[in-house]
């Protein structure tokens, strides 16, 4: 098993099914990217609590599993984001429901107009921190890997990344042909956040 310890929380508003004197206990939302199967953990924080609980996991098929949640649509679109839970107990007024997971990037960070002399190329990934061991990049049929330390290495190149910044730089010792792009592939574990009241609906921001 492989422990990451670089995670990113991000946040926005979860939808949530009832309002008026109905506490909410569903909720819907989008996450904004590819999702890697068996890493989906929704947590409970309270307020004033740095400790928190964890409510479910996903099963790596695409269900929330848990004594913590009703017998309902309980699920995650990997390929979309879209997810779904119902909770047994909804959470009080001032908690907070995040989703930690592991999200699948991919970025072009270059497009060759003519052929490309050997040379390097630097760009930034737009998603950070990057999960060491993770990085890839792909130059038509030729592939280059992270090996976990910051290196990336391949035949006819290599380059380095950072993983907090996201900064890379790819050396080519052969030339990228006219059409060719230089794509590059990555995990970010981040989460999604938060359930303020209840009757309050996700406003797709």
């Amino acid at each position: 098993n492989v422990t990451y310890s670089n995670r990113t929380y991000k946040v926005k508003n979860l939808g949530s099914v009832g309002s008026g004197e109905v506490l909410k206990s569903g909720f819907i939302d989008t996450l904004n990217s590819v999702v890697v199967p068996d890493t989906v953990q929704i947590f409970r924080t309270t307020s004033g609590s740095s400790v928190p609980t964890l409510v479910c996991t996903d099963n790596g098929s695409g269900r929330f599993v848990s004594a913590n949640l009703k017998q309902a649509t309980n699920q995650i679109d990997y390929e979309t984001g879209e997810l779904t839970i119902a909770l047994v107990t909804p959470p009080k007024s001032g908690n907070i429901v995040v989703a930690n997971y592991l999200a699948k990037y991919n970025q072009t960070i270059y497009e060759a107009l003519t052929d490309t002399a050997p040379g390097t190329i630097s760009a930034s990934v737009s998603m950070i921190p990057a999960i060491p061991g993770s990085v890839t990049i792909k130059v038509g049929d030729k592939l280059f890997t992270d090996d976990g330390e910051g290196f990336i290495i391949g035949s006819l190149g290599n380059g380095t990344i950072e993983y907090d910044t996201g900064y890379v730089t790819f050396n080519h010792g052969f030339t990228i042909d006219e059409g060719d792009t230089v794509e590059i592939n990555w995990l970010a574990k981040f989460g999604v956040a938060k359930a303020l009241y209840e009757g309050e609906v996700y406003d797709g921001t």
